[in-house]
């Protein structure tokens, strides 16, 4: 069984590494094809070297947080809603914490551990998606003794 390619082939590398690979049936199919075509292959070889090693034109735009998540909202069929996070631990009036849900509640208590723990508690019920993380007082730190609970569990 005979070869399906062309018995005839020259393959010349561009500077940057790309092969451009000429076939022919005879000498003179080459010649023609290599007076014809090289310099529309070497400039095609050159564009697409170009496009490569700086694609800044092909690029896509870098989309911000509130772009990608409307596009994944649009994709997968849902409404998009809008949650704040967390906002910087504020000092509120006598020394409290506020959260994006408003003033967080001062507690004290006893852990299931049997140790006494103080902090800061976001309105919002137990177990709401949305819930700030509690942010507790450190004994031993300054605030640990001068801690004002309003709720004592």
């Amino acid at each position: 069984m005979g070869s399906t390619e062309a018995p005839i082939s020259i393959t010349a590398k561009t500077l940057k590494g790309s092969l451009v690979t000429i076939r022919g049936e005879t000498l003179n199919d080459v010649t023609s094809l290599l007076a014809e075509g090289f310099a529309a292959l070497a400039e095609v070889a050159h564009e697409l070297e170009g496009a490569v090693s700086s694609p800044s034109h092909l690029a896509p735009k870098q989309a911000t947080q509130q772009e990608a998540v409307q596009n994944v909202g649009s994709i997968l069929g849902g409404q998009v809603t809008q949650v704040q996070t967390e906002q910087p631990v504020q000092a509120g009036i006598g020394g409290g914490r506020a959260c994006v849900h408003g003033k967080m509640t001062a507690i004290q208590g006893t852990g299931r551990d049997g140790k006494p723990y103080k902090g800061y508690f976001c309105s919002q019920p137990k177990g709401a998606f949305d819930k700030c993380k509690n942010q507790y007082v450190f004994s031993g730190s300054p605030e640990w003794n001068t801690f004002i609970p309003e709720k004592l569990t």
